[in-house]
């Protein structure tokens, strides 16, 4: 009796302890709401779609969660249940059924970060796994619990078989969700579930549930999902590596992760899945040198007498290496002395290197060093290879120094407002402003700039459009994005030492510009900024935001290189009471290149006007008052006049060749409009605007 009595007690026990074994368990994705915490929103994703026929209706959605979503979990589960909770503030709603839903449910084969809109590519392996669920599925009618308080689990999918699941190996968990959008019953108005948003990811196709693919991705959104499950019994063999692309000879650390409820008494690895035993180690290190790709393949052997086998299909790869490399400049001015450092991965045994991508090969040493001799950007491209292959990269080198504020927006404005700031030139030799990089709103649209400067501050002449110079304009067909710099390639123009006032007025394709409130000084050895404010239109009174920050950089080379133009002085009224600007409707001044004064705001269509062109200035100015010519100061000496009629708006141009002669480097001249006006002053002449110039490379 007492033995009996024993047999029953330990058969009890036992039973007991296989009872906790394989429990119910459930856990909440995402990580960052519980039983008691709401989710951060709501989506109508995929139960608040309805209609009697499958119009427009029919949906499928993945869902990707980190598999750090699941802590305390270090080996597999058996899911076998799917909880999804209503949106809190929901009123109510009547409920109803899908008669043909699909569940499916496997490892993630990319993080979550890097989900794509191809359903299988997210998988593990890149196949999609067997439906876990196929049927219907009830919504029934129910009502939320109010805000702050987590709505009720709404909708229950109890799957006939359990999916393995294994967060510890680091795969990611998709749970993919799919109905044709028939919706019989009452109403799913209102069913909305909530949303997480930590580690998760969403795959959507909103109009065919059958597609191979979806249609969009959102990061950072994931139902919350209620995962019932339970600890397996068994021996289920995995294993994970510490690298799946090498090259020839490099070697790979295998770490065994297999769960067992008796425990493991055996390994038995197959590198190559050739049929032989490799390694009889727990953990072994394997070097593979052969080019290809492998499968390799655990067999374990638990304490129970069974020997399970898992093989991972193509999981190592030895082939090319992937071509990388870094630099580091030495020296502030050219010529630049480059270090080269290489950081390719796969084993490279072999490198070319072409300096400046002319397709000759300048060293095959593994980190060499160069010069450079111009300050700009070079494109240099690196050559790697083993005996699986090649492969290449180039990385511009920017020799150009920059001067950056920030890229965190904050305020935006329209397209066609001029941003103003100032700009002190400390550097004894000036600088060459090259490009600039800025901050649109919007991505992927044409992203154009003009910048006007002038001496000294724009704080008094930021509506008056005759003080300023344009000097430089340029475009990128793409725009980066909201707080992400779009580098845009400026005609090139130099600033001498000195105080200068900068106007970038923004030409969008569509969407806004970037800055932020308040002002900043930023500065280094050769430049410093300070002020900022906006004015819409360009100049103009009737949006003025101050005090602004500038969001960019300012790309450019220590000394005079490039041609330069600014605004010398200002001319005198015409009969009309305008006086006449002056610009370069061009490029500024270079060897080579073609001149384009513009002269604006002088008598309608008057044949008898040109531009001065001289070599030196009146110092001071020379006061035209004296010869009957009130107001008027002539500024430019006289070299020559350059014919230059004005059309029906008061608007004259004249071209004028640079010859590409190195002794015009540098040379400065001065020119100023000079138009017959027989109704501005007993000579009947006026003088315009004065501009002084200079001429680079």
């Amino acid at each position: 009796m007492n033995a009996l009595r024993i047999s029953l007690s330990l058969s009890f026990v036992l039973a007991a302890v296989a009872s906790t074994v394989s429990a119910q368990r459930t856990l909440i994705v995402p990580a960052d709401v519980d039983a008691v915490t709401e989710g951060a929103g709501s989506t109508a994703y995929p139960f608040d779609r309805d209609s009697a026929t499958a119009s427009n209706n029919d949906i499928r959605v993945q869902y990707i969660y980190d598999s750090s979503n699941f802590p305390g979990i270090t080996g597999p589960i058996l899911i076998n249940q799917l909880r999804f909770r209503a949106n809190a503030t929901t009123a109510s709603w009547a409920g109803g059924s899908y008669s043909n839903f699909e569940l499916r449910i496997g490892a993630a084969g990319v993080d979550y970060s890097a989900a794509t809109t191809s359903w299988a590519g997210n998988y593990l392996g890149g196949t999609v796994p067997a439906v876990a669920f196929q049927g219907a599925v009830t919504i029934p009618a129910g009502m939320g619990n109010g805000t702050g308080a987590p709505g009720p689990w709404f909708v229950t999918i109890n799957l006939p078989s359990p999916v393995r699941y294994d967060p510890s190996q680091g795969d990611d968990l998709v749970i993919d969700l799919a109905h044709d959008g028939v919706f019989t019953g009452g109403a799913s108005d209102g069913v909305i579930t909530d949303t997480g948003r930590n580690a998760c990811a969403r795959i959507y196709n909103l109009s065919d549930w059958q597609a191979t693919a979806g249609t969009g991705v959102q990061q950072s959104v994931g139902l919350v999902c209620e995962i019932g499950y339970a600890p397996p019994n068994g021996t289920y063999p995995s294993f994970t590596v510490d690298k799946t692309e090498i090259g020839p000879g490099e070697t790979v650390t295998f770490t065994d992760t297999t769960f067992s409820s008796s425990g493991i008494a055996a390994w038995a690895w197959d590198f190559d899945n050739d049929g032989t035993v490799d390694s009889r180690q727990q953990n072994p290190q394997i070097p593979f040198p052969l080019c290809g790709t492998f499968d390799p393949t655990l067999q374990v052997l638990d304490n129970q007498g069974n020997q399970p086998s898992i093989t991972r299909t193509g999981l190592i790869t030895v082939g090319a290496p992937l071509a990388d490399f870094s630099f580091t400049l030495s020296g502030n001015q050219a010529p630049f002395t480059v270090q080269l450092t290489d950081s390719s991965t796969r084993a490279p045994t072999a490198w070319a290197w072409d300096f400046d991508n002319d397709g000759s090969v300048d060293s095959m040493a593994r980190n060499p060093s160069f010069q450079i001799a111009t300050a700009g950007v070079q494109t240099c491209r690196l050559t790697v290879s083993n005996a699986c292959g090649s492969d290449s990269v180039t990385l511009d080198i920017d020799t150009r120094a920059l001067l950056c504020t920030q890229y965190t927006g904050g305020a935006a404005w329209n397209s066609g407002s001029a941003f103003s700031f100032d700009l002190n030139v400390t550097n004894p030799n000036g600088v060459t402003i090259e490009a600039l990089g800025v901050n649109i709103s919007t991505a992927g649209i044409q992203a154009g700039l003009e910048v006007y400067i002038k001496p000294g501050s724009y704080v008094g002449s930021d509506t008056d459009r005759d003080a300023w110079a344009l000097v430089a304009s340029g475009s990128n067909p793409t725009s980066a994005g909201a707080n992400t710099e779009t580098l845009v390639d400026i005609s090139d123009f130099s600033l001498a030492p000195g105080s200068w006032a900068i106007a970038v007025v923004y030409n969008l394709a569509s969407g806004n510009f970037a800055y932020s409130t308040g002002t900043a000084s930023v500065s280094n050895a050769d430049l410093a900024m300070t002020g900022g404010q906006t004015n819409f239109p360009a100049f103009g009174t009737t949006n003025v935001f101050t005090p602004r920050l500038w969001n960019g950089c300012i790309y450019y080379t220590r000394g005079q290189t490039a041609g330069s133009f600014h605004v010398l002085a200002d001319g005198c009224a015409s009969s009309s009471g305008r006086v006449q600007n002056i610009s370069l409707g061009g490029m500024v001044p270079g060897l080579g290149t073609a001149l384009d004064f513009v002269t604006e705001g002088g008598p309608a269509s008057q044949p008898v006007a040109g531009i001065n062109f001289g070599f030196a200035t009146f110092p001071g100015g020379l006061d035209l008052g004296l010869i009957g010519m009130p107001g008027c100061t002539a500024w430019a000496t006289v070299a020559v006049i350059l014919p230059t009629p004005l059309d029906a708006a008061g608007r004259g141009s004249f071209q004028l060749a640079v010859p590409n002669d190195p002794m015009l480097l540098g040379v400065q001249f001065y020119v100023q409009s000079v138009t017959a006006d027989l109704g501005a002053n007993p000579t009947g002449v006026v003088v315009g605007d004065a501009g002084a110039a200079r001429i680079g490379r």
